[in-house]
C-alpha cells in the first residue's frame, strides 16, 4: 500500500471539518450561486419531465389524484414530491437532492480511500474535491434537476457499506449497503450492474462470519426503496425489463460509430468501446486521468475488493458501449468509483511531480480547481444558453393569445412554464390538417439530419409547403415563432 509522509504544512483537517464541508459548506455555497444566477436546473426534456411528475405526485399527496404511470425509476420525483409536499416547492427540493448527492458521494469517496493516505489527509480532501466536486461533467449533472447524482451517491454508498463490511465484519454496513443498493437500482435500474460482483463476493463473507441471520433483514431495507415503485407501477412493475436498451444491446455496437435508431440517424466521433472509457482520459471526467495513467501497477488492486470494484466498472462499462447510441449521462457514475481505483497511481505521480519540479501544494490544487471551473463553463454554457432560450421563449409567448401551438423539442419546457397556447407534438403522428392562425414553434434547420424521413420531417415539410406561414418572431439558437395564415 502507498503512503504519502505526514503533511509537512501542519495539521490535517479534522473528521468533523471534512464532513462540513462536504456536508454542508460545499453544497451551501453551490445553492447560493445556483440562486445569484438564477438558474432553475431545467433544461432540454428530461429535467421537465421528472418536474411535471413530482409534481403530480404533490397532486396525488394532497388531492389524492392518481399521477399516472411512469416509464423511468420513481424514486428521484418521489423524493423531490415528499420535499415539495412539505415545503412547497418541489422544484428546489429537486434540484437540492441533486446538489447534496454529488458533495455526499464525494464524502464517501474520501471515507473509502482514508486508508491509503497515511497520516496526510489533507491531500485525499483535495483530490476528492477537485476531482469530484469540480469534476466539469459531474458538477453539471448536479446542477440540473437530473437523477444521475442521486443514483450515484447510492451506489457509492454501497460500494462504502461493502468496503466496510468486508474490512471490520460489522453487521451495520451489511444492513447500509443493502438499502443503498435498493435506492441505487430504483432510482437508475441499470445501476444494477455495478452490484452484481459485489453481491456474490458479499454472499460468501456473509456466510463466512455467519450473518446469514442478517440477509432478511437486509433485504426488507432493500425493499423499502421499491415501495415507491410497487406503490406507483403496480399494473406493470416489470415493464422497464421490455426497454429497448435491452433488446437492441449487441455487442457489435462496441466497435460503431454510426447508428439509425427510431428517433434519428446519428454519427459520433469515436466507436463506442473508446468512448465509454473516456471517463478515464476526458479532462471533462477526470482531468488529470491522462496524467495518471503511467503510474497504475496491477499491484494498486491487489486486495480482493479492489479486484471486485475493477471488474465491476469493466462490466458496467462494455454494457455502455454495447448500447446503440452514446449519452455522457451513462458514464458519469464511473467517475466516482474511478477515482477510487486510481488513487494510489494519483499519489505516486504526485510524489513523482514533487521531486521533479517543487511547487507548492496549494498553487497546484488552485491551479487544478482554476483550470476545472474553465472547462465547466465551456460544458455548461450549452446547458446555460438552453435554460434561457427556454424562458425567454415562454415569457413572450404569454403575449400571444391563446390557439393551437405546434411545436417540437421545447414541448415539455412550454408545458412546464403554462404557456396559454394548447400544444401540439409535431413528432407524434402524422397531421395532415392544420388550424388557420394558430402557432408553429420550430427550429428550420436543427432537425434535418436525426430526424429525416421520421414523422418530425413529414409534418415540418408538409405544413411548409401546404400553408403560408408568416414568421412573428425569432429567437437566438435559431427557433422561429410561426402563425399559419392560409392554405396554399
Amino acid at each position: 500500500m502507498l503512503v504519502l509522509p505526514s503533511n509537512p504544512n501542519g495539521k490535517n483537517l479534522s473528521s468533523a471539518v471534512v464532513a462540513l464541508c462536504f456536508l454542508i459548506v460545499f453544497p451551501l455555497v453551490i445553492w447560493i450561486l445556483l440562486r445569484l444566477f438564477d438558474f432553475n436546473g431545467l433544461y432540454g426534456q428530461d429535467a421537465y419531465e421528472y418536474l411535471r411528475y413530482a409534481n403530480a405526485l404533490v397532486d396525488w399527496l394532497e388531492n389524492g389524484n392518481p399521477p399516472g404511470d411512469y416509464f423511468w425509476p420513481v424514486n428521484y420525483p418521489f423524493f423531490g414530491a415528499i420535499g415539495g409536499y412539505l415545503t412547497g416547492n418541489t422544484l428546489a427540493c429537486l434540484q437540492l437532492i441533486s446538489v447534496f448527492s454529488l458533495t455526499a458521494t464525494a464524502f464517501l469517496v474520501y471515507l473509502i480511500l482514508g486508508d491509503f493516505t497515511g497520516k496526510d489527509k489533507n491531500i485525499l480532501f483535495l483530490y476528492c474535491f477537485c476531482c469530484c466536486v469540480m469534476a466539469p461533467f459531474l458538477l453539471r449533472s448536479a446542477l440540473l434537476v437530473m437523477s444521475d447524482s442521486m443514483a450515484i451517491l447510492g451506489v457509492v454508498c454501497f460500494y462504502y457499506g461493502h468496503f466496510r463490511y468486508a474490512e471490520t465484519k460489522q453487521a451495520k454496513w451489511l444492513l447500509l449497503l443493502s438499502a443503498a443498493a435498493g435506492a441505487a437500482v430504483m432510482t437508475r435500474y441499470a445501476l444494477a450492474i455495478f452490484l452484481v460482483l459485489p453481491a456474490l463476493h458479499l454472499l460468501v463473507l456473509v456466510f463466512k462470519n455467519r450473518h446469514w441471520y442478517l440477509l432478511f433483514p437486509a433485504i426488507v431495507l432493500a425493499a423499502l426503496f421499491l415501495i415507491p415503485h410497487g406503490w406507483i407501477r403496480y399494473e406493470e412493475p416489470f415493464a422497464f425489463l421490455g426497454h429497448n436498451y435491452l433488446g437492441e444491446w449487441s455487442w457489435q455496437h462496441w466497435f460503431q460509430r454510426v447508428f439509425s435508431r427510431q428517433d434519428g440517424q446519428v454519427a459520433y466521433r469515436l466507436p463506442n468501446v473508446l468512448y465509454a472509457f473516456s471517463y478515464v482520459y476526458h479532462p471533462g471526467f477526470f482531468l488529470l486521468g491522462a496524467g495518471v495513467l503511467p503510474f497504475v501497477k496491477w499491484s494498486d488492486w491487489k486486495p480482493t475488493i479492489q479486484r471486485i470494484t475493477l471488474c465491476s466498472v469493466l462490466l458496467y462499462t462494455f454494457f455502455i458501449a454495447g448500447i446503440g447510441f452514446q449519452n455522457q449521462r451513462f458514464l458519469l457514475p464511473l467517475l466516482p468509483l474511478g477515482l477510487i481505483l486510481f488513487y494510489p497511481a494519483f499519489l505516486r505521480s504526485w510524489q513523482w511531480l514533487q521531486t521533479k519540479i517543487r511547487l507548492q501544494r496549494k498553487w497546484v490544487f488552485m491551479g487544478l480547481v482554476s483550470l476545472q471551473l474553465v472547462l465547466f463553463v465551456y460544458s455548461f454554457n450549452t446547458v446555460w444558453l438552453m435554460n434561457r432560450i427556454e424562458k425567454t421563449i415562454a415569457t413572450s409567448l404569454q403575449t400571444y393569445p391563446t390557439d393551437n401551438l405546434y411545436c417540437f423539442y421545447l414541448y415539455p419546457a412550454l408545458e412546464s412554464y403554462q404557456v396559454p397556447q394548447k400544444l401540439i407534438n409535431l413528432w407524434k403522428e402524422p397531421i395532415t390538417a392544420y388550424k388557420i392562425q394558430s402557432y408553429v414553434l420550430f427550429h428550420p434547420s436543427r432537425f434535418n439530419h436525426q430526424w429525416e424521413g421520421h414523422t418530425l420531417m413529414e409534418n415540418w415539410e408538409y405544413l411548409r409547403k401546404n400553408y403560408y406561414l408568416e414568421e412573428l418572431e425569432s429567437f437566438p439558437d435559431g427557433w422561429v415563432l410561426y402563425q399559419i395564415k392560409n392554405q396554399k
